[in-house]
């Protein structure tokens, strides 16, 4: 009589050394109430391994997706790695999907995430394991017959895919994408440190203009060491104020005279010398450091405007470049007119500098400071004018004072023929918006004819000056002139 109940036992320890996998039978029963406890322990069993196996999958499956997670991801690199496979690894990123979320709808954003990972599906077609491990970020994991020049083709090939037009929520968007590769064992020798190189060789790519994708290289790694230091460091260089503002002429095409200056800050670090803006610029963006660096750079510039009106008896507009990440702070407004009232300076001396990325934020708050900063005298400027996703309706509405075209329209002259009537077009719309242009970049004189011949206002570039210190820049004002070629060597 005691048998079944001890079978009974034995099979319940059964199912939990097994991790829930239940015997093939039923224990044998010589009563009624033993026969309906060993069928009830038997269901219950069955039960209870189809909601692990439910768990088990949720657990390594992305809910929108239906694509391997990062916990699958994890296993699967993990495997291959025990047997000692030799295979690649790809970490792929969407450009600019918060945009997406931001103008569109956080519905359109996952929508265009199902349409990218069946694209993906589609594809790779067996060729090896898809995961979205996160947000607009997948990984690809190549079976081990997949060489570095097939796994290059199939990037391009999912990139040309991924591109192609989406019909969602019966609007129509698009999407790219860019694409880091690291090989194991080559690169990295366990599965961190493989995602790593992945991760490294995709912040590569972002950083060139319609690079698909980046092999991993150990100077990425380095590059990054340099990185976190320069992060480390800079809160302390700005308390030390270790920067110094250089200042670019802007010149008038027609007589030379000097209209205005572009500031230019250089970190002038005591053992590494001078650290270019486009390193640790975007450093301080990321970091948040940008909103007392900025701070910073317009108290300096504020003061040499008073002392141009002390020492010269005049000054010029000075522009200053404002990051998009300065807009985070609600107070940048009322910091602004602060600093200027210290000095006691025209505010229409102080001319801000924006991209248009700016508007892609899409934010109210944003907005809401453009109209105050106006509202304090001082102006702006659309920077870099071409490179982004130009939007006419914003020259339209917002209170521009002038256009400034990127120096790749004016480099681009002898190489592409388009080039000079692009510079015409902008030129033209500047024009009939009353708004000033000034073209960046201009260094020999066959560009400046080009420039003079299209009637440009205004041009910047080496042909005049570079950016020089403060009393360089104190002599050009006295000067009010400069002649092509006169700054050179």
């Amino acid at each position: 009589m005691a048998r079944p109940s001890q079978e009974l036992a034995e099979l319940a320890n059964h199912f939990e050394v097994n991790e829930m996998q239940p015997a093939p039978e039923p224990v044998r029963s010589y009563t009624r109430e033993q026969y309906e406890l060993s069928l009830s322990f038997h269901n219950m069993t069955h039960a209870l391994q189809d909601k692990n196996s439910e768990l088990l999958y949720q657990s390594q499956h992305d809910p929108l997706t239906g694509l391997a997670n990062r916990n699958l991801l994890k296993k699967y690199l993990q495997e291959k790695i025990n047997k000692q496979e030799s295979f690649i690894f790809a970490l792929l990123d969407l450009n600019d999907f918060k945009d997406v979320n931001d103008h569109w709808s956080h519905a359109h954003g996952d929508e265009l995430l199902q349409h990218v990972a069946n694209r993906l599906i589609d594809a790779m077609s067996k060729k090896g394991l898809v995961s979205r491990i996160g947000g607009d970020e997948f990984a690809i994991v190549f079976n081990a017959d997949v060489t570095k020049e097939k796994a290059e083709s199939l990037v391009e090939l999912l990139r040309g895919r991924l591109k192609q037009s989406y019909q969602v929520i019966q609007d129509t968007l698009s999407i790219d994408c860019c694409c880091g590769l690291s090989c194991y064992p080559q690169d990295a020798k366990n599965r961190s440190d493989l995602m790593k190189c992945a991760d490294l060789a995709m912040y590569a790519a972002k950083k060139e203009n319609n690079t698909t994708f980046q092999w991993y290289q150990p100077q990425m790694r380095a590059d990054l060491n340099e990185r976190v230091e320069l992060t480390h460091i800079l809160g302390e260089a700005i308390k030390k104020n270790e920067f110094i503002i250089h200042y670019q002429p802007i010149i008038d095409v027609n007589n030379y005279s000097i209209q205005g200056f572009e500031a230019l800050v250089r970190w002038q670090h005591l053992t590494k010398g001078v650290i270019p803006p486009g390193q640790f610029i975007p450093l301080a963006e990321n970091s948040g450091q940008i909103i007392p660096l900025g701070e910073l750079i317009l108290d300096s510039v504020c003061k040499d405007i008073s002392l141009w009106n002390q020492q010269v008896g005049t000054s010029v507009p000075i522009a200053v470049n404002l990051s998009v990440r300065q807009f985070d702070d609600p107070d940048l407004a009322k910091k602004i007119e602060e600093t200027i009232s210290r000095y006691k300076i025209v505010p229409g001396n102080v001319e801000f500098e924006i991209t248009e990325s700016l508007f892609a934020e899409n934010s109210f708050q944003i907005q809401d400071l453009l109209n105050k900063i106006i509202d304090i005298g001082c102006k702006f400027s659309i920077d870099d004018f071409g490179t982004n996703q130009s939007s006419l309706s914003r020259l339209k509405n917002f209170e521009f004072h002038r256009i400034k075209i990127d120096k790749s329209f004016i480099t681009e002259l002898n190489s592409n023929e388009k080039a000079e009537r692009i510079l015409a077009s902008i030129v033209n719309i500047g024009k009939t918006l009353k708004m000033s242009v000034i073209i960046e970049g201009v260094e020999t004189q066959d560009q400046l004819h080009v420039v003079q011949a299209l009637g440009c206002n205004y041009i910047q570039g080496f042909l005049f000056s570079p950016g020089v210190n403060f009393e360089a820049a104190t002599r050009l004002l006295k000067n009010k002139t400069i002649n092509p070629g006169d700054m050179k060597g």
